[in-house]
């Protein structure tokens, strides 16, 4: 499954995108914030979510 996972925070979209490297899990997710790839790869959809809801705040 090559699933992505959009989010709205603070009116901003985020999408949590998993990323194969031959396996059946996702070795990293990456996030897009407003069409932005951040250069920082997370472990899981949850920790992209967590890391854009941070970004926001500041």
């Amino acid at each position: 499954m090559n699933a992505k996972v959009e989010k709205i925070i603070n009116g901003r979209p985020v999408i949590a995108s998993p990323v194969f490297k031959g396996g059946t899990q996702p070795a990293y997710w990456a996030c897009v914030i407003e069409d932005r790839v951040q250069p920082k790869t997370f472990t899981s959809a949850r920790d992209v979510f967590r890391f854009a809801e941070q970004r926001m705040r500041l």
